[in-house]
């Protein structure tokens, strides 16, 4: 038995090890594909603002879809970081006064062109009387609430996706 019970040890060990090594090989990749990213998604930016000349409809079309699909990546070497960051123990949260009718007109216009492309009714309620400032993480909630918006316009197949804004008692929905 403390045969077994050793060999048990070295093995969570080794497997801690290499969970480690996992951790780490993910945390340097993603941060070496933030990089090129953000780079890509600027250049695109600028491009479709016209720092580089009038675009033609079909240009502006492709590179609205290029600037969208950078945004994905980014969101997913972000996803790959914050996993990372979850398993070491050192997620950080930024807690600062946020109005909520922000954060969700940010990302209604986020996902905007999605819809269209989808060709779905894209629609955002907001709450009927003034809501309170929230002493959130921004960051993290627009991630929780953009993740929502994503799949709903992913897995709607017609019609449309609303986000609604609204206060009961004392929590906002």
């Amino acid at each position: 038995l403390q045969i077994m019970s050793s060999k048990l040890a070295q093995a969570n060990d080794q497997l801690r090890k290499l969970d480690n090594s996992k951790s780490e090989f993910i945390s340097i990749a993603s941060h070496q594909l933030r990089t090129p990213l953000t780079a890509i998604k600027g250049f695109v930016s600028m491009l479709l603002e016209g720092t580089y000349g009038k675009l033609e409809s079909n240009q502006e079309e492709a590179l609205n879809k290029t600037y969208t699909s950078t945004e994905r990546l980014i969101n997913l070497v972000e996803d790959l970081l914050n996993v990372s960051r979850m398993e070491s123990g050192r997620m950080e949260f930024k807690f600062a006064p946020t109005k909520m009718e922000d954060l969700c007109q940010e990302i209604i216009d986020t996902f905007v062109l999605r819809a269209k492309e989808r060709k779905l009714s894209f629609e955002y309620k907001k709450s009927g009387t003034l809501l309170p400032e929230l002493m959130i993480d921004a960051g993290k909630v627009k991630e929780v609430v953009s993740n929502m918006v994503d799949n709903a316009l992913k897995y709607t197949p017609k019609g449309g996706v609303t986000l609604k804004l609204s206060q009961s008692d004392d929590q906002v929905r």
